[in-house]
């Protein structure tokens, strides 16, 4: 499993190139050094949340884009499946299913 600071790193360096910059292009529009995005894109130094915060404007992403993000089991990826494209209406009706199931299955007695 990679570790944040190189899970950062991959993210600005495809940002990066998909946007056709050079280390140093990069490093003057959000006023640094060449090294310093180039320690940042091997995971060697971690960008402060103030330069993550301007990556992330800069680049028109949210921030969240730059951390790694968790594996739904297949159980929630089937369950996220079902639900997509349903109204708020129905998605509050099984959101209180949910509630009414979960409740039921830890009663006294069961």
């Amino acid at each position: 499993m990679e570790n944040l600071s190189s899970t950062i790193g991959i993210k600005i360096r495809e940002l990066r190139r998909g946007k056709d910059l050079s280390q140093e292009q990069l490093a003057k529009l959000m006023g640094t050094t060449p090294n310093t995005i180039c320690r940042w894109e091997k995971g060697a130094y971690k960008p402060s949340i103030d330069d993550l915060t301007k990556l992330a404007e800069y680049f028109a992403v949210p921030i969240i884009d730059f951390f790694p993000q968790p594996c739904p089991s297949e159980k929630t990826s089937a369950l996220l499946g079902a639900v997509r494209g349903l109204q708020d209406p129905e998605i509050d009706t099984l959101i209180r299913f949910a509630y009414f199931c979960r409740a039921t299955s830890s009663a006294p007695g069961k």
